[in-house]
């Protein structure tokens, strides 16, 4: 229920989204388009790169200290912002590249 208020008050799906759009093959026609949302980091590579550790850590800081200024005591922000990242890291597991999201039969 949280999620679902979360995307009705941003206007941005956080799970997953929907539209209606043009048909792909009968531009006469509409479609219904749904699609999964965007995560916070701008490439899944953030979550899933060795390299990008040093991203992840001050990702995680970021969200610590957004649950500290919610109130959240910082210990437990912590705990909570490292579940946050591990949940986040798992989806970005799952998701499609850009490449493989452009070729609409595939997906």
């Amino acid at each position: 229920m949280a999620l679902a208020r979360l995307e009705l008050i941003t206007n941005v799906p956080v799970v997953i989204g929907a539209s209606v759009g043009t048909d792909l093959e009968d531009p006469t026609r509409y479609s219904v388009v749904v699609a999964d949302g965007d995560l916070p980091l701008p490439a899944l590579e953030h979550y899933l790169a060795p390299e990008h550790a040093p991203v992840r850590e001050a990702y995680l800081k970021v969200i610590a200290d957004s649950l500290a200024l919610a109130g959240v005591p910082p210990a437990e922000a912590k705990v909570r912002a490292a579940k946050v990242l591990q949940m986040e890291t798992r989806i970005a597991g799952k998701k499609l590249t850009p490449v493989q999201k452009r070729d609409v039969r595939a997906a």
